[in-house]
């Protein structure tokens, strides 16, 4: 079973220091699916949570969309933060991803929240698009509208805009085996992949 955790796994590191936004803010990652010559599912959306500053205790939000149409593909699933750090928000069902553009959305409900400017400029952490396995993260030149973009508001939706190349420290959690042994989903309980065409 490989796992495939693209922000955590390239050794990018948030800083404590949050932002404090009292309003509401839904930021999602722009990511890219390379292969499915194996098929793999997103299993989770992951944020990073700063210790400092003011952490709300209502639920976060997470969804998938896709990039192309904005469409969204999962059911919203919600969790509070546990202290600081990463935390995780497990979808009901694995989504099996097909090779295309996706978006994964967090909503802050308000309070604290990371935000490190100029991450994807020519001299920042990613400089140039980043693969763990068939999970691309694009670079400022590569995405479609941004990388890492946000929007305000406490309900799920597709966030568009951007903000001298920010990250917001959004991961995904993908995966060739969602049932955790032979890799083979039990028939029925799986979601499909979109089909594109």
């Amino acid at each position: 079973m490989a796992t495939y955790r693209p922000i955590t796994n390239g050794g990018f590191t948030p800083g404590e220091s949050g932002f404090e936004e009292s309003g509401g803010l839904r930021v999602g990652l722009e990511f890219e699916i390379t292969s499915v010559a194996t098929p793999i599912w997103l299993t989770q959306i992951r944020w990073y949570q700063p210790s400092g500053g003011t952490v709300s205790t209502t639920a976060r939000l997470a969804a998938l969309f896709t990039v192309t149409g904005t469409s969204q593909v999962t059911t919203e699933v919600s969790a509070s933060p546990v202290g600081g750090g990463w935390q995780t928000l497990t979808l009901a069902e694995p989504y099996e991803l097909a090779a295309v553009k996706y978006k994964a959305v967090v909503v802050h409900p308000g309070g604290g929240y990371p935000a490190t400017s100029g991450f994807f400029t020519s001299g920042g952490p990613m400089a140039t698009s980043y693969n763990d396995g068939p999970v691309r993260i694009l670079n400022g030149a590569s995405s479609t509208g941004g990388q890492m973009t946000f929007d305000g508001g406490t309900t799920m939706g597709y966030p568009t805009s951007t903000s001298a190349n920010s990250n917001y420290w959004v991961d995904v959690t993908v995966t060739t085996d969602p049932g955790g042994g032979d890799g083979t989903p039990t028939p029925g309980t799986w979601s499909r992949s979109l089909t594109m065409g």
